[in-house]
């Protein structure tokens, strides 16, 4: 359990990383938001195993595309997996208070837009909550991995 002392810097942090978001995404955040209690078991599972050394990613990129290749490369992956149907997905702010945001997909530069503002690994729930998919950039590449909760309740 979290001690005050622990949850008050945490909580501070996580309004600042919040913060920033609204301000770097203004115009692809919805507003919207999913707290930790509405997202779905399966995801900590899955994207755990996104990350273990014997799961290859779905697909990979060289690491010296440029960041708008990149972002269309991801784009076209996210829409064949069904991550980008309906107009929306989840971001994850890697925050407790509001763990992902609502972007649209609707503006041709929101995936640039989102890879700038969260540089490191983009976490990403489709509207539905049926599928997540990450964007890694590795040391020589760029890595797609996606599941989905069919893949969760067969595996």
């Amino acid at each position: 359990m979290e001690t005050r002392l622990e949850q008050e810097p945490r909580e501070r942090r996580d309004r600042q990383r919040l913060d920033a978001l609204e301000a770097e995404l203004a115009g692809v955040l919805t507003g919207r938001w999913l707290t930790a209690d509405q997202e779905p078991d399966w995801i900590e599972p899955a994207v755990r195993a996104f990350w273990r050394l014997e799961n290859d990613p779905a697909a990979q990129l060289p690491g010296t595309a440029a960041p708008e290749a990149v972002a269309a490369w991801a784009a076209g992956l996210l829409a064949e997996h069904g991550v980008t149907g309906g107009g929306a997905v989840y971001l994850s702010t890697g925050t407790r208070a509001r763990p992902w945001a609502e972007c649209s997909t609707g503006r041709p530069d929101w995936l640039v837009r989102v890879r700038a503002a969260v540089p490191e690994s983009q976490l990403l729930l489709s509207s539905d909550l049926e599928r997540v998919a990450a964007v890694d950039e590795q040391d020589h590449t760029f890595d797609f991995h996606v599941s989905e909760v069919a893949e969760r309740l067969r595996g």
